[in-house]
């Protein structure tokens, strides 16, 4: 399978193209606006090669034109409607059939930011505006809607969860807000980060949220048990777009000029990374769990439409996790639970108490200072059945378990009889063995976890995806299972000769660990990079001296220079010189071996 996306179509324009929207899973409308609200409406013909498929444009050319200035844009559930919402806090309803508006409707303060629909209702339409507000409406009532006020700041994403109860909202505060739809309650705020939250979506199976922020970083919630999961690793790239494919079992994340693929279930495994033209990714759609489709500005007034398809994803059964599992960090307020990412609270009785009176059934309520009503409490129970009842055996588990886990108990310590003591006592030895034992494998097997799709990659000489995966590591054992691999290899010498220099910043993390065997890989891996181009170094550097400028060789220099540098900054850590002043262990030796010949080699090329 090839790496690369693929360019399945373009669309000229004459004026800048500033969004892009696809109609919905597996659908093959999208809509385009430029920057004089026009709006366009197109359709993607499928076939069976990916690369074959076409563009059509039903309504000739132009769908519509606002006369306010467009800052957001959806397709409702059935698509027979397009809303947009502008800069001027103005809903406007479009009918797809007739081309023509079938409403205007003043909302929020400021701009509207983002636009969510109900899966379950196509009635049903929520808002988020710059005024951190977020609306629901009803487009069969000229009413102003309810309003939920929770954030600080403008709301950038929002998504309805597939059963139409929770609404996640995500804004420039750095939060990240769970509501429950039947009260318009908070059930949940997660405020793991300080960066703004780009996007947000709900897991279509399971009951979990994901959320992107402007660190690179993707965070993955439990919303039941109101738990972080896991996070990948912060990246220098923003992320512009995070799309669940349908069977809740892969995470896809668009960046410029790639794209990921997690297991966000495996503490945010990466299982797969792709090269891409991608600039600019104005959405993501994921068709079949295979194909994934992106919409593009490669350049002002064009729109790029590039794919791929995923044939080499790990399709393990997705891991549903245990309602056993301990609540970590929450706390609760007059607006729900919060959670921070440093405090570890045991669960009151009147925590219970007020999360059982959160999710107690109700039916919309009336907003502030609004006499009328949006909708009747009986129209949305029949449209949401909502789950309001928790089990109360499951929360009593879920204390049990936080009683345990922080209180640890010693049979030895109840034992007064001095002939018994020694038994009990083996007894307590054998339990901290099981649990020591429990630790081993839970690491042994995330180890291979992560280990997995880069042996692979590398098997298959996909080296670049490999090492891609590798740089994305910070964990030492991992990285040390990694970078010993690559340094014992036969491949060795196919490392892209750009991709070197991280991996020598990433041999730093493994010197500066306190376990040897986690050094002696990192100076392994170094030694094998400065024996490979020892030669070609010196070679080139001597060659440059006498020849005439020459681009290819001036590139080729430059990414030698990097390596040379990286090389010389490990050589002079500290760290080395406590190693090489013990001068007792084989990896002193490896490090004194490093630092002579490497301190050899710039002596000659300072001489030239």
């Amino acid at each position: 399978m090839s790496r690369n996306f693929k360019l399945v179509g373009e669309i000229e324009n004459q004026t800048k193209i500033k969004l892009a929207k696809f109609s919905g899973q597996n659908s093959r409308l999208f809509t385009f606006v430029d920057d004089i609200n026009q709006i366009f409406i197109n359709k993607i013909e499928f076939s069976k090669n990916l690369s074959e498929l076409g563009i059509q444009n039903p309504f000739n050319k132009q769908f519509g034109i606002s006369q306010n200035e467009i800052s957001s844009i959806i397709f409702s559930q059935s698509e027979n409607e397009l809303v947009n919402g502008s800069n001027k806090g103005i809903l406007t309803y479009w009918d797809i059939s007739t081309q023509k508006i079938i409403q205007n409707i003043k909302g929020h303060l400021s701009g509207i930011s983002c636009l969510s629909v109900f899966p379950n209702d196509n009635n049903l339409l929520i808002s988020g505006g710059m005024d951190s507000q977020i609306k629901i409406w009803d487009s069969r009532q000229q009413n102003n809607g309810l309003t939920l006020r929770s954030h600080k700041l403008s709301i950038n994403s929002m998504m309805v969860s597939k059963d139409g109860k929770l609404l996640a909202s995500g804004s420039n505060d750095g939060s990240v807000k769970i509501w429950e739809m039947n009260t318009q309650k908070v059930l949940a705020s997660f405020n793991e980060s300080d960066w703004p939250i780009c996007c947000v979506q709900f897991n279509p199976v399971d009951k979990a949220v994901a959320a992107s922020s402007d660190d690179g970083c993707i965070r993955y919630w439990d919303v039941d048990r109101l738990s972080l999961i896991s996070q990948t690793i912060p990246d220098k790239q923003c992320i512009y777009q995070i799309k669940f494919c349908e069977n809740g079992q892969q995470l896809f994340s668009a960046q410029n000029f790639s794209l990921k693929v997690w297991d966000m279930e495996r503490d945010g495994l990466l299982l797969d990374y792709i090269d891409s033209q991608w600039k600019c990714i104005l959405d993501l759609n994921v068709f079949d769990n295979k194909d994934i489709i992106g919409l593009t500005t490669q350049n002002s007034t064009g729109l790029s439409i590039f794919g791929t398809k995923m044939n080499n994803i790990n399709n393990e059964k997705h891991i549903y996790r245990n309602h056993s599992e301990k609540v970590q960090g929450c706390q609760i307020s007059d607006h729900g639970y919060e959670r921070h990412s440093v405090n570890v609270l045991k669960p009151k009785n009147t925590h219970i108490q007020s999360y059982g009176n959160i999710l107690e059934e109700q039916g919309f309520q009336l907003c502030s200072n609004n006499s009328n009503k949006f909708l009747p409490t009986s129209q949305i129970a029949q449209r949401i059945n909502y789950e309001s009842v928790i089990q109360e055996e499951d929360m009593k588990q879920s204390c049990l378990d936080l009683i345990i886990s922080h209180d640890e108990v010693n049979l030895s310590s109840f034992v007064i009889d001095d002939s018994n003591k020694q038994k009990f006592k083996q007894m307590d030895q054998i339990n901290d063995i099981s649990k020591d034992h429990s630790k081993v494998i839970q690491i042994l097997n995330q180890r291979i976890n992560y280990m997995k799709p880069i042996m692979h990659w590398w098997s298959n000489n996909n080296i670049k995806s490999a090492v891609n995966a590798i740089n994305q590591l910070s964990e030492p054992s991992i990285l040390f299972d990694a970078l010993l691999m690559c340094a014992q290899s036969t491949k060795f010498k196919s490392i892209p000769m750009e991709q070197l220099p991280q991996l020598l910043e990433k041999c730093k993390i493994l010197i500066d660990s306190k376990y040897l065997s986690h050094i002696r890989g990192g100076l392994l891996f170094c030694y094998r990079t400065f024996t490979t181009y020892r030669d070609d170094i010196q070679t080139i550097k001597s060659f440059n001296q006498m020849s005439k400028v020459d681009l290819s060789r001036e590139e080729r220099i430059a990414k030698y220079d990097k390596i040379v540098e990286q090389l010389k900054q490990i050589v002079q850590m500290s760290k080395l010189t406590k190693l090489i002043e013990r001068n007792k262990m084989e990896v002193s030796e490896l490090a004194k071996k490093l630092q002579i010949e490497m301190l050899s080699l710039l002596k000659r090329i300072n001489q030239q």
